[in-house]
């Protein structure tokens, strides 16, 4: 029987032979991640902040007016509009926080 090789290729799915002589529908895994890496990855492009300071970093770039107070290392508190962060939200900026500090003092310690 002949078949045409794109028939699933519409619906993410792949036709493979196995050894056994049967053939499996398996999903395109391997072609659907990096798709999803790509997706990701012009939302963190738009600003270079390898030049900002920790303390600054959430009042430039993308995120100047975004924010309205911040604490002593430089985390924001409230937004712009004066309505406390959430938990999620004050933790996510944390971490982002800290993966910036880190590389920010790897750079300065290597200049």
């Amino acid at each position: 029987v002949s078949r045409a090789p794109d028939v699933f290729g519409s619906r993410d799915l792949q036709l493979v032979d196995t050894p056994d002589g049967e053939s499996l529908l398996q999903p395109r895994a391997a072609e659907a991640e990096p798709a999803k890496k790509q997706a990701a990855a012009p939302a963190s492009a738009g600003f270079d902040y390898s030049d900002v300071p920790p303390l600054e970093l959430f009042k430039s770039g993308d995120f100047s007016g975004k924010y309205g107070t911040f604490d002593d290392a430089g985390l924001p508190l409230t937004e712009a509009s004066g309505e406390p962060l959430s938990k999620s939200q004050r933790k996510k900026l944390k971490k982002r926080l800290d993966v910036h500090s880190k590389r920010w003092s790897g750079a300065t310690q290597a200049a």
